[in-house]
């Protein structure tokens, strides 16, 4: 029998993840978000080494932002300045039980999934998990 404590998560990550850099606006994230129908970018930042991920953008970060606002919200801020940092990742060897104990304690709804070399290669939300369990119960 599977269940989430044998699952890997790589089965079940999202591979299509759309990212911006660290210059990209708020209103740039929001069309993003928008024109993909997701909830989160993954931002990055050009190194020597590459394009490294280094924060997340989440509609609900941006939802925070506008609602406890003491200024006048600009969509022209620049996301280096709200994005939430350092990344939580998880190896995508990892099961879908030790994800949900990852997000969980870290109170998230998404986790970067790095592959052995430790370069992106998705990302797990929380939608995922649910399509997850629900393989485990046979739902």
């Amino acid at each position: 029998m599977t269940t989430i404590d044998s699952l890997p998560i790589y089965k079940f990550t999202s591979k299509d993840v759309k990212t911006a850099t660290e210059d990209y606006t708020i209103q740039d994230i929001c069309r993003l978000m928008y024109e993909n129908d997701i909830g989160s970018i993954v931002i990055t930042k050009r190194t020597v080494e590459g394009v490294n991920p280094v924060g997340i953008l989440t509609e609900r970060d941006i939802v925070r932002l506008i609602g406890m606002s003491e200024e006048t919200f600009t969509p022209q801020t620049a996301v280096r300045e709200i994005m939430k940092y350092p990344l939580i990742t998880i190896d995508s060897n990892s099961t879908v039980s030790n994800a949900i104990k990852t997000m969980n304690a870290h109170q998230i709804r998404r986790l970067l999934v790095l592959d052995d070399n430790q370069q992106m290669m998705g990302i797990l939300t929380e939608r995922d998990v649910l399509r997850a369990i629900g393989t485990a119960s046979n739902i």
